[in-house]
Parts: C-alpha cells; sequence; structure tokens
C-alpha cells in the first residue's frame, strides 16, 4: 500500500483504518480486525513528531514566543524536570498508537493467542502508561500463561490506579465482565480472585500427582531358576523400569 508523506494524512488515514478494525472486531471478524490494526500501526510509524508539532503550530497552535528574561528565570533543577515532563507528554500518535495495540490486544485474547495478547498490551503500555484497558489486558494474559506472581502485581497495582478513567459498571464475575469494553474495579477485583482459585487448583493437582509418585511402588519381576532341592536355588531378579514423566505447572 502507498503510503502518504505528510503526517497529518497520514494519521488521518490510520484513523480510518483503526475505524475498519473496530468494526470488524465488534462483528467477530477478527482477522480483518487484526489486519486493519496493522496497517492502522504501519502509517503512523516513522511519523516525525518534530515536524507534526511544527505543522499544529502552523495551524494555530503556536505558543507566543518567550520574553527575553524568561529563559534565565528557571533554574536548572526546575528546567530539568520540566524537560522530563515534556518528554512523557502524551502525543496524538502515541495515544492512537496505544489504543490500536490495546485493542490488537484484545483480538489475540479472543482467539486465545495469550503470548501475543501479552506482547501487544506492553505495546500499548510503552505508548501510554495510563491505558487501563492494557493493562487489564496484560494482567489477564500474564494469568493464562502461568505467570501468577507477575499477573497479580500488574492487577492489584491497577486496583490502586485512580478510577475516573475507569468505567463504573459493576459485574458479578470474572465471566461476566466485557474486558475487551472497559475497565472498572469490580472486573479487576474479580480476574484477581479467579486467578488465585486457577492457582490453587494447579497447586493442588500438581501435589496430587507428586504424592501418588512419591507413593508408587517399583514393580519388581522375582522367578526362581532352582531346579534341584539339594543345591542352594539362585534367584534372578529382574526389575521393570517405569518412565515417570514429571507433573507440569504452568
Amino acid at each position: 500500500m502507498s503510503m502518504p508523506q505528510d503526517p497529518i494524512t497520514k494519521i488521518e488515514t490510520a484513523k480510518k483504518k483503526k475505524e475498519i478494525a473496530d468494526t470488524a472486531f465488534k462483528t467477530g471478524d477478527l482477522q480483518t480486525a487484526l489486519l486493519s490494526y496493522h496497517e492502522a500501526v504501519m502509517y503512523l510509524h516513522g511519523i516525525d513528531k518534530n515536524m507534526l508539532s511544527a505543522m499544529s503550530g502552523a495551524m494555530g497552535g503556536a505558543r507566543a514566543p518567550p520574553l527575553p528574561d524568561e529563559e534565565t528565570v528557571e533554574t536548572p533543577g526546575v528546567q530539568k524536570e520540566k524537560d522530563a515532563q515534556d518528554q512523557k507528554e502524551l502525543t496524538e500518535v502515541d495515544d492512537l498508537l496505544s489504543k490500536i495495540y490495546s485493542n490488537q490486544s484484545a483480538c489475540h485474547m479472543k482467539k486465545g493467542n495469550w503470548k501475543r495478547a501479552l506482547e501487544t498490551a506492553k505495546k500499548a503500555l510503552s505508548k501510554n502508561e495510563k491505558n487501563y484497558k492494557a493493562q487489564f489486558r496484560k494482567g489477564k494474559a500474564q494469568g493464562e500463561l502461568g505467570y501468577v506472581e507477575k499477573a497479580l502485581a500488574t492487577l492489584e497495582d491497577l486496583l490502586q490506579k485512580d478510577d475516573s478513567g475507569m468505567a463504573t459498571t459493576e459485574v458479578q464475575s470474572s465471566s461476566d465482565y466485557p474486558w475487551w469494553v472497559h475497565v472498572d474495579k469490580a472486573g479487576i477485583s474479580a480476574e484477581i480472585a479467579r486467578i488465585k482459585v486457577a492457582d490453587k487448583e494447579r497447586e493442588k493437582k500438581h501435589n496430587q500427582k507428586f504424592k501418588g509418585f512419591l507413593n508408587r511402588k517399583p514393580a519388581n519381576s522375582y522367578e526362581s531358576v532352582s531346579s534341584t532341592p539339594s543345591h542352594a536355588s539362585s534367584t534372578s531378579i529382574q526389575s521393570t523400569d517405569s518412565s515417570v514423566s514429571a507433573a507440569s505447572t504452568v
């Protein structure tokens, strides 16, 4: 596909691709959704943010130049903090990429591809650490992959976040929780509880298998070879090897 060169056109095209993907996702066409999300990402990659800022300024968003003595007012420490804040400022491109990656994660979750779901959720958070949907999907994917401690840490951290950016819809259980639509604290708590229960079940099954292995007696076959009562009987012992597969804890 041919790429437009100017950043504004690229962003608008990416938004249209995202809309196509969102519609496909809602209808259950996950393959089309993933393809369109991927195309949207391709349009956004490589955009010169400095050029984008300059173009935005030329369109009416330019800040008035500082007064002659304005630059000398701030101390080096304050200036350093200000520079760090400017670097963390969320651009339109970063915000859009974060949403697209997060939606890709939702697609992979519905397909049961938890590895890719985790990867794309992490990408979403790298663009916007306040993307609560992405953080929830990261925690859920970690739990499904067996990274229980990491999953609980991710979700419990999310539970402590300001809920002003979360939905308030209450749910009864994580199975009712529409994780691809919104994030709320009830859903987060339900997922934490579900992961803990699932982990206990895995541990219980593992302990049962291990206990059965320890109680298992080796199967030995004893065969008498003696033929005359006047001589000491000689006995050959044949031991059968049993292969034991270690219990898996995923």
